[in-house]
This record gives structure tokens, sequence and C-alpha cells, in this order.
């Protein structure tokens, strides 16, 4: 029963044909009787979130150096979380170290993530420091981290080029069951006959 649900979640990616996007956010494919609407941001963000988990927890994770260092300004509590979680911070793939009376500097960010907003990405993973100071969960933090790197790494509206969005479709293997870390659904799929019923086609 299992098997056969998860089967109707996916795409077969051979028979699949590319029909064009909607407002440079939904790729359109059709196959068969079936239509595919694929939100390409929360596809993205997902393929990001992925991908980060699996080099973090591997230890491999590119970086790209920045031309400007930032200055990371903090308090008291928030520099007691930083300094202790700066190893996961650096498995995530920032170059972050001790910088000035009780700052930070970052100097390289996630290859991914390379036109990240530092300054919204720090306020909004500190602005719970208590909750992740108590509970003291490196996968939760991990989990923290990654997501909200993924929230401020995809833009909305983006234009991808064909190659883009051909690599995208593949890298998603056909998954109608996928979310984006955040919950939303990365694809949905309409029949034929639910759109010819729109239209009274079909009464």
């Amino acid at each position: 029963m299992l098997d056969r649900k998860a089967a109707r979640q996916k795409i077969v990616l051979d028979h699949a044909e590319y029909k064009g996007s909607l407002f440079n956010t939904y790729l359109l494919y059709e196959e068969g009787d079936n239509v595919y609407l694929i939100d390409q941001h929360a596809a993205h963000e997902r393929l990001i979130f992925d991908r980060l988990r699996a080099e973090m927890e591997k230890r491999s994770v590119m970086r790209q150096p920045m031309l400007v260092p930032y200055v990371l300004h903090v308090n008291s509590a928030e520099r007691e979380f930083i300094a202790e979680n700066l190893e996961t911070l650096q498995n995530i793939g920032f170059e972050i170290e001790a910088f000035g009376l009780g700052d930070f500097k970052v100097s390289s960010v996630p290859l991914d993530l390379q036109d990240i907003d530092l300054a919204s990405f720090f306020e909004e993973l500190l602005k719970e420091v208590g909750a992740l100071h108590s509970i003291r969960l490196t996968e939760l933090l991990r989990d923290k981290i990654a997501m909200t790197a993924c929230k401020h790494a995809v833009k909305g509206g983006m234009m991808l080029s064909d190659s883009e969005k051909k690599k995208l479709f593949e890298m998603l293997h056909g998954d109608m069951g996928l979310k984006c870390p955040h919950g939303r659904p990365v694809a949905v799929r309409m029949t034929k006959y639910e759109i010819e019923k729109m239209f009274k086609r079909i009464v």
C-alpha cells in the first residue's frame, strides 16, 4: 500500500516535458494527462537544506571568502552563545572567529549562501538564544542554522536559465512528497480531468 502511494507521488522524469514558467516562480511540466507545478524557490530551499546537512555531517562544506569581513556586534548572552557554538557555525561553512572586545568576525560563508544577508541571518538566529541555549541540542541548532540560511539565500521571483530549471527538476528525482524546510510543498499535481472540469468541458 505504501509503495503504491509513493509511486503515485513520483514524476516519471523521462516522460515529463517542460512547458514554461509562471511569474518566474512556478515551473510547469506535462506528463501524460498530468501537469506538475513546481515551486522553484521551495525546491531550491529544500535542495540547499539537504546539501548543507549532508556537507555538515561530512565536514565538507565549500566556503566563499568575503571581500570585506563582516563584524558581528553582540551582547554578553549572545557572545556566550556564539562562542559555545563556533564549531557548529564553522561546520556549516562560516569562517567565524572572536574579534576585538567581544565581537566576532565572519570572513567566509558557505558557497551556496554567498549572497546571504548576514545581518538578517544573525538577527534571526540570535533572537532565540534563550530557547536554544537552554535546550543545548547540537542537532536542533544545526537545523535552525540551515533553515535560517536557506530562508535568506533564496530570492523570490528569481529568473532561472533553461539549464538551471532542468538541473533543479532532475535533482528533485521526481519526488512529489518533498517539502521545503519550512513545511511548504515543493510541487503539486493537476490532472487533465480536473482542468477540463474547471472549464466545464466535463460535467
